[in-house]
């Protein structure tokens, strides 16, 4: 239940946790019940750069730019709205990625030799570093309230280390609409202020201190710097709750990352505008599969999207049968990166791969969520036996 306003400030004033805030968006009498739509995101398309000097043949600039696109919201105008404006960000990441590929050049030409060799390199005796810019995203988010992305972004331009900094940015997932704390609120004043008080008390606790009992933090006093942190763009939504940040230098020395703070949605009961808590998935436990065959052969699906990871590939149908959430689709070796998400798949709904699939070390990850909140991993794998494509459990450490 809602609380008043008053009970509101007392939260504020306690900096306390209320009980859970979540709200069914669905008819409840169904005997699989889906939300009013769904909330689809790609996020395959990385284009990549590298640039090599000719003289000593070597790499001196390499660059990878995650280009997310929503394939799917409340509308199609509201999808076109999120995508415009994540064009707008791409083209700042392009002039990031730009600059860093000019200083690259001018350095490699400023220590450029007759014979090739290098005078001044911090790549090594004798050898040009290689500049590096790379932004991936991630999407924290993604439902009938709210689509949530992050851009992440590494660049190095010699020195002894990189720099990493985050973006991140809410849509309205039914309108488009960029989002600001005062949108989102029943009462910013109010909610700025819950947030002031949450982040000031868990700064202070054990997390946030060295071996010796003193702060991380440049500032004992965070007073003004949480302020500051509160008034900035610096924040997302997460399934656990709204997500306050600072970049590395922002708040703490480069070693302890960027430091991000979590004001759970229980806690904003009666201040955040009640379309923008999560909702509770419900209904029947689906399962998905896995299936060989084309697009056209997939005819009985309702395909969601479509997946290139090689172009040489074989496709694969991957299809629900009941209604399961948060489908995600992750490339593994090495580090996770997502692929492909949909806030949630029904019978008779699915999504092509076109991608060569190994009978051991799995190339592609499958995660999702059934209607009682249990968490399914599977990663999809060829039988040695008959060649035919499976979704095996994926090992946990």
């Amino acid at each position: 239940m809602v609380m008043k306003k008053t009970a509101a400030m007392m939260l504020c004033l306690a900096v306390a946790l209320s009980l859970c805030g979540c709200y069914d968006i669905y008819d409840s009498s169904e005997s699989a019940p889906v939300p009013k739509y769904g909330v689809c995101v790609d996020l395959s398309r990385t284009e990549s750069d590298e640039v090599w000097d000719a003289s000593a043949d070597e790499l001196i600039f390499t660059q990878s730019i995650c280009r997310p696109e929503v394939i799917a919201a409340g509308s199609r105008n509201a999808a076109e709205a999120m995508n415009r404006d994540i064009s707008y960000q791409m083209r700042l990441f392009e002039e990031g990625a730009a600059a860093v590929k000019n200083a690259a050049l001018s350095y490699a030409d400023e220590n450029a030799r007759p014979n090739g060799d290098r005078s001044g390199g911090s790549g090594g005796e004798g050898k040009l570093p290689t500049y590096v810019y790379k932004m991936s995203a991630v999407l924290t988010r993604g439902d009938t309230g709210v689509v949530s992305l992050c851009y992440d972004v590494m660049t190095y331009s010699g020195g002894v280390h990189g720099y990493v900094f985050r973006t991140g940015v809410s849509y309205d997932a039914r309108t488009g609409d960029k989002l600001t704390i005062e949108s989102i609120s029943e009462d910013a004043e109010l909610l700025n202020q819950l947030v002031y008080g949450y982040l000031l008390n868990i700064s202070a606790g054990e997390k946030y201190r060295n071996p010796d009992g003193s702060s991380i933090f440049f500032d004992a006093d965070l007073t003004e710097p949480l302020r500051e942190l509160i008034q900035s763009d610096n924040w997302y939504f997460s399934e656990e709750g709204l997500v306050f940040y600072a970049n590395p230098y922002e708040l703490a020395p480069y070693s302890y990352g960027r430091i991000g703070f979590v004001v759970p949605y229980a806690a904003m009961d009666g201040l955040l505008k009640e379309e923008y808590f999560p909702y509770e998935p419900d209904g029947e436990n689906g399962m998905m599969l896995a299936n060989s065959g084309s697009a056209a052969e997939a005819s009985g699906f309702e395909l969601q999207g479509r997946i290139v990871l090689d172009e040489e590939g074989e496709s694969i149908v991957i299809s629900s049968e009941d209604t399961v959430y948060g489908v995600t689709l992750l490339s593994v070796g090495g580090e996770e990166t997502p692929l492909w998400y949909r806030s949630y798949m029904t019978t008779g709904e699915g999504v092509e791969l076109v991608s060569s699939v190994p009978e051991n070390g799995a190339k592609v990850l499958l995660r999702y969520t059934l209607a009682d909140g249990t968490l399914i991993e599977r990663v999809i794998l060829k039988n040695s036996s008959d060649g035919s494509v499976i979704l095996a459990e994926a090992e946990t450490d």
